[in-house]
């Protein structure tokens, strides 16, 4: 997921950040590594936010501990810098929704569509199968959606994290 923390809620090593401008914020802290159109590349410690996401593997990883994201820069940070980055809790959460609870009801809403038309057909084709078709193709249908959103917000600034702060200077 490259230019945003991959969406999880908030856990053990994740700080929650004062409210700036109206938003909550998550924090992490991190080294930024490189600089590339106008963004910062930052190398950040996996936290316990990222220990309980079911995606924490497939992030792109510098190592089992470390991870690699691309924020925006309005500090103009160098590289070397250690940094605070910060994601709104609220586009965490409206991530959060569209990832996991998207496909489960489409899945519901696939099976109950399945019923109906075995029921509808008057018993003539299997019941659980037709549940079960219908199901999984509800659940494609799920993530071509979750595939067109995620290209909508792709560019959206409210989630792509943005450094807050310069900790420090160079290592």
């Amino acid at each position: 997921m490259r230019g945003r923390l991959h969406p999880a809620l908030p856990v053990e090593g994740a700080t929650q950040a004062p409210v700036i401008a109206g938003k909550s914020m998550l924090e992490e802290e991190g080294i930024i590594v490189d600089l590339v159109d106008g963004k910062a590349v930052v190398k950040a410690h996996r936290s316990g936010m990222c220990n309980s996401c079911s995606a924490s593997r497939s992030c792109h990883s510098a190592s089992e501990k470390d991870m690699i994201i691309e924020v925006r820069n309005p500090v103009n940070a160098k590289i070397g810098q250690r940094v605070k980055i910060a994601l709104s809790s609220g586009s965490v959460m409206y991530a959060s929704i569209i990832i996991y609870l998207v496909p489960l009801i489409s899945l519901f809403i696939g099976a109950i569509t399945g019923k109906w038309v075995a029921i509808g057909v008057n018993n003539t084709i299997n019941q659980e199968l037709s549940e079960a078709a219908f199901a999984i193709v509800f659940l494609i249908a799920s993530f071509l959606i979750i595939r067109a959103c995620n290209k909508r917000v792709e560019g959206n600034p409210d989630f792509i994290p943005v450094i807050t702060e310069i900790l420090d200077g160079n290592l």
